[in-house]
């Protein structure tokens, strides 16, 4: 528990080596949600009962976000900036989820979705909060 009262220079320190532990797994969090996210295209065609030509932009500009994250990941190491980046695109990924909402027609299973996004944000701050 010691880690608790550093400050300054050892407080940054180790938090930096404590995110650079759990890089991978940050890393590997971001790529399957966003994985995940995308191949939910296939349940908008069973929704709309075609291919969903609606969805698809909404569905994969993600990736873009997944290329910057990934550039942005492999130039900066500081685990501050990656913190931020890390939850920005978890959180443009929920907002555009909610974007989708006024596309779809029936969205009586949208409860489900938002949970396994729960799950996700809650795995991925106790990470967080263990790799402090």
């Amino acid at each position: 528990m010691k880690f608790l009262f550093l400050r300054g220079k050892e407080r940054k320190a180790f938090l930096q080596s404590k995110y650079e532990y759990y890089s991978s797994f940050n890393k590997w969090s971001i790529i399957i949600g966003v994985a995940g996210y995308v191949s939910g295209i296939q349940s908008d065609g069973v929704i709309l009962g075609h291919f969903p030509w609606e969805t698809l932009f909404n569905r994969c500009w993600v990736l873009i976000l997944l290329l910057l994250f990934l550039t942005v990941r492999r130039i900066c190491k500081n685990y501050l900036v990656m913190y931020f980046v890390s939850y920005g695109i978890l959180f443009a990924v929920v907002l555009n989820n909610l974007w989708l909402l006024k596309i779809l027609s029936d969205t009586s299973h949208a409860g489900e979705g938002y949970m396994e996004w729960l799950l996700l944000f809650f795995c991925y701050n106790i990470c967080n909060t263990l790799s402090r």
